[in-house]
Formats: structure tokens, C-alpha cells, sequence
């Protein structure tokens, strides 16, 4: 599957539309309930990628991340959000 979603091959729409989008988004909307904010927003969004897939969702199967996120690159400013997404991560691992 992780060859599939990386080469976007044949089945790579249908595991996006029918698995990856729907799951990171359930994900989303309860990262957004547990902060009290609105679903929807991009910080809860991009938060979910990193959750379920760590540090990979921008390496391997960075064609997901960006597809389910609607970012056609990880530019410097979308960098910086996942940067600092991945700073919050390792403060929860280590209790800050």
C-alpha cells in the first residue's frame, strides 16, 4: 500500500478517497473537539497527518499528506507549521 500511495498508481485515488482522507479527517475533527476549536481548521488538519504518521507523513508518503492537506508542495511557510506541529509532538512525548 505504501508503494501504491507514494507512486500514485492505479489504486492510489481509490485508497485516498476511500481510506486515507476519511480516516485523517475523523482524526482532525477530534484533535479539533479534544482543543475545543472549530473542525476544519488547517493546524488541526495538518496535526492529524502527523499524528497518525509521525515525522513520515513528509517523507514516504508525502503524496498523501499534501493531497489530504490540498498543498501542491511543503513550502517554507506550510514547513514552518509542520515544524512547529513536530516541536509540539516531541514536548508531549517528553512531558513539557
Amino acid at each position: 500500500m505504501l508503494r501504491e500511495m507514494s507512486e500514485q498508481g492505479p489504486g492510489y485515488a481509490l485508497l485516498f478517497e476511500g481510506l486515507w482522507s476519511p480516516g485523517i479527517g475523523l482524526v482532525a475533527d477530534l484533535l479539533a473537539i479534544a482543543r475545543q476549536r472549530r473542525p476544519g481548521r488547517e493546524e488541526e488538519r495538518a496535526g492529524a497527518v502527523m499524528l497518525i504518521t509521525s515525522l513520515s507523513a513528509f517523507t514516504a508518503t508525502e503524496p498523501v499528506s499534501l493531497a489530504f492537506l490540498g498543498w501542491e508542495r511543503l513550502d517554507g511557510t506550510r514547513r514552518d507549521t509542520v515544524m512547529v506541529l513536530a516541536r509540539r509532538l516531541l514536548d508531549g512525548l517528553v512531558g513539557r
